[in-house]
């Protein structure tokens, strides 16, 4: 549960960092990216058109003395210009200066954003959808075990 509301809490910080920032959609429209949670939704008939968006998706973790979340922020752009990667690349510093302007870098009063943010290039590029990933990593504090030998149901 505590990974689930993590990537809602990215997700409604994005909301908020791209509310005005408006991408070309296929259609050549200026709008504001879509924020999905863990995947792009199943692929519809009509004009439905998931571009541009920002998929929110944990991809791993460890626990220790806390929780560590691995996070990844993909960035989908649809632009017919060969620069496009130029302005996905424009998407992903915009999304990493707002992590680094957070407030002590801790996300709702419950997220830590650990450094490095690292973001890479997809291996094959399917133009005219441009794709790039940023990894997130955020620390999230772990219950800490009973030692009273309750059972609690388990």
């Amino acid at each position: 549960m505590q990974e689930i509301s993590l990537v809602q809490a990215i997700a409604r910080f994005l909301e908020q960092v791209c509310s005005q920032y408006q991408l070309p959609n296929k259609r050549g429209e200026l709008v504001v990216p879509k924020i999905f949670t863990n995947y792009l939704p199943p692929k519809r008939t009509g004009n439905d058109d998931d571009f541009p968006f920002i998929i929110v998706r944990p991809v791993s973790g460890s626990t220790s003395e806390a929780t560590v979340t691995d996070v990844s922020l993909i960035v989908g752009i649809y632009d017919k210009d060969l620069t496009g990667f130029e302005r996905a690349l424009e998407v992903v510093t915009k999304i990493r200066t707002a992590l680094l302007s957070i407030p002590t870098q801790v996300l709702e009063k419950r997220y830590q954003l650990r450094l490095p943010i690292e973001w890479h290039n997809v291996d094959e590029q399917a133009w005219p959808q441009w794709q790039l990933n940023i990894t997130t990593h955020w620390l999230t504090f772990s219950p800490k075990p009973w030692t009273d030998g309750t059972d609690y149901g388990l």
